[in-house]
């Protein structure tokens, strides 16, 4: 019971790093094109009151993007520092909390 419970979390685990991939994948992606299409508006030889008003409704979604990915991110480092926590204490449960480092733990929160 426990290797499935221990293969269940390091399943969540990697899960749980791809969706922060994506998430940050994703991110860059939308704010390289998001730039580009800014770059290509400020360029233009007449600068209208549409002009200013794409500038400025493509920065509001810009913020509002990242901003959805910083708390996404946020909740995945949550996440995984729930399930580290869990596999220590199953690990201290067993008696081989001493081949895991508890100050590991600290770096996944960076």
């Amino acid at each position: 019971m426990l290797e499935h419970l221990h293969h269940h979390i390091v399943g969540e685990l990697q899960q749980s790093s791809r969706t922060d991939t994506v998430f940050v994948v994703t991110a860059v992606l939308f704010n390289l094109l998001v730039l580009g299409i800014n770059w290509g508006v400020a360029s233009a030889e007449e600068q209208t009151a549409a002009s200013n008003v794409i500038l400025v409704v493509l920065i509001m979604v810009t913020l509002l993007i990242n901003s959805f990915v910083v708390l996404a991110l946020q909740s995945g480092r949550r996440t995984r520092l729930t399930l580290i926590s869990g596999t220590l204490q199953m690990y201290k449960d067993n008696g081989v909390d001493k081949y895991y480092d508890p100050l590991l733990l600290s770096t996944y929160g960076s």
